[in-house]
């Protein structure tokens, strides 16, 4: 009776943990699909809002080969003033 219990336990574990296994699997390869699925979406509109905001003029990017935007060009300005005075003693 003892061991029928065990292996009744046994089996409903391992029926059970398999169930979990399958169910946790499913949801995490269909939710790692959708996540790929919207990190393309979000790069894609970022593209687009790069390239809207180079046309109109407030920011340079620098591109890859295949035309992709890689950074920014960051432009700097700079004036140096000097003088200097010499007397003789």
């Amino acid at each position: 009776m003892i061991l029928i219990d065990m292996i009744l336990t046994l089996s409903t574990t391992l029926i059970a943990l398999l169930v979990g296994w399958y169910l946790s699997r499913r949801y995490y390869k269909k939710t790692g699909a959708d996540l790929v699925e919207e990190a393309a979406k979000l790069r894609h509109l970022s593209t687009i809002m790069l390239n809207a905001m180079e046309d109109e003029g407030p920011v340079k990017l620098n591109r890859n080969e295949a035309g992709e935007p890689v950074g920014r060009v960051v432009g700097m300005s700079a004036l140096f003033e000097g003088g200097s005075t010499m007397s003789m003693g």
